[in-house]
C-alpha cells in the first residue's frame, strides 16, 4: 500500500513537472520577425514560414498561443471577426528600404525606373504603394516574399528593389557594385511605419503569455545594445542565421528597427498609423476606427 502511494506521488511530481515545461507555440515569418525572437526561442514551440501566405490561415485557425505578423494583418482579420488575436506587443517598426544602384534623393527619384518589390498586400506592399502614389511613372512587379528580391536585383534585372534587412545586408555583401538605400521612412508623407507586432491568443492563459513577453523585452534590448553577442548566442540555433552568416547578422540590426512596446504603449504610435490608413482607404484594414480590445491590456 505504501509502495503504491509513493508511486502515485512520484507521478503526480512528474506530471507537475511537465505542466510547467510546457511550451508556448509560436508562428513566425523568416527574416527580422525571427532574428527578433530567436533568442528566446527555446522557450517556444516555433513554427517558420517565408513570406505572409500562411498567416491568414494561422490567425483564423487559433491554433497557434503567439502569432509574430504584420499589424495590418492582425487588425484587418480582427476587424473582419475572422481573428481573436489580440496585440500584445509591437516589435518591428520602418525595416523597408530601397535599394538602388543610382542615388535616391526622394521617392520621386524612382519614376520611370524598373522596381521588384514584395508581399504586394501586405505593410511592405501597402507602405510602398502609398509611399509611390503621387509619383508619375512607376513601373514595379511584385514577388511573395522578401527573399526572392535578391536574385533580380544581383542579375541588373531591376532598377530596384523594396527591401528590408536582414537581407538587405545580405546581398550588398553578394555584389562589387556600388548601391545606395532610401528609406520609406524618409517619405514626409507617411506615417511612423508600424510593420510587425506579436499577437496573442486569448485562449492561452494570460500568466503564461505575460511570462513570455517579459523575457521577449529582455531579448530585443540585448539585441539592440549588443548585436555581436547576441548573433553569437543566436547563429547556431537555425540554418536561416547561418545562411546569412554572422558579420551580416551584426551589420543589419541597427537598420531592423526593432522597438519593443506593449500594446498600450504602442497605442499612439499605432492610432496614427491606422488613422493614415484609414484615411488613403477603410479597406486597408477594413473598418473606420480599431476596437480597443484589438489591443491586449
Amino acid at each position: 500500500m505504501k509502495k503504491k502511494i509513493a508511486t502515485l506521488l512520484l507521478t503526480s511530481l512528474l506530471l507537475g513537472c511537465q505542466k510547467q515545461t510546457v511550451k508556448l507555440s509560436l508562428l513566425v515569418p523568416a527574416g527580422s520577425p525571427l532574428l527578433t525572437v530567436a533568442g528566446v526561442t527555446s522557450e517556444l514551440e516555433k513554427e517558420v514560414t517565408v513570406g505572409p501566405d500562411l498567416i491568414p490561415a494561422a490567425f483564423t485557425k487559433g491554433e497557434k498561443d503567439l502569432i509574430a505578423a504584420p499589424i495590418i494583418i492582425g487588425a484587418k482579420l480582427f476587424n473582419a471577426g475572422k481573428s481573436n488575436y489580440q496585440l500584445a506587443a509591437m516589435l518591428g517598426w520602418g525595416n523597408l528600404h530601397i535599394l538602388s544602384r543610382t542615388l535616391i534623393n526622394t521617392i520621386d527619384d524612382l519614376s520611370g525606373k524598373s522596381g521588384l518589390a514584395f508581399a504586394e498586400h501586405s505593410t511592405p506592399g501597402i507602405m510602398f504603394k502609398l509611399a509611390t502614389s503621387d509619383v508619375s511613372d512607376i513601373n514595379v512587379n511584385y514577388v511573395k516574399a522578401v527573399s526572392d528580391v535578391g536574385g533580380p536585383f544581383i542579375q541588373k534585372q531591376y532598377d530596384y528593389v523594396l527591401i528590408s534587412e536582414p537581407v538587405l545586408s545580405k546581398i550588398r555583401s553578394n555584389i562589387n557594385d556600388e548601391t545606395y538605400t532610401f528609406s520609406l521612412q524618409n517619405v514626409a508623407k507617411l506615417p511612423k511605419i508600424a510593420q510587425f507586432g506579436l499577437f496573442s491568443n486569448p485562449a492561452t492563459k494570460a500568466k503564461d503569455v505575460n511570462k513570455f513577453l517579459v523575457k521577449l523585452k529582455n531579448n530585443v534590448e540585448q539585441l539592440n545594445t549588443d548585436p555581436e553577442s547576441y548573433v553569437d548566442s543566436i547563429i547556431d540555433s537555425d540554418d536561416y542565421f547561418k545562411g546569412l552568416g554572422r558579420d551580416v547578422l551584426i551589420d543589419a540590426i541597427p537598420r531592423l528597427d526593432i522597438e519593443y512596446k506593449s500594446a498600450l504603449e504602442a497605442k499612439a504610435d499605432l492610432t496614427l498609423f491606422f488613422d493614415y490608413l484609414i484615411s488613403v482607404d477603410t479597406n486597408l484594414i477594413g473598418a473606420t476606427s480599431l476596437d480597443e480590445s484589438f489591443f491586449r491590456s
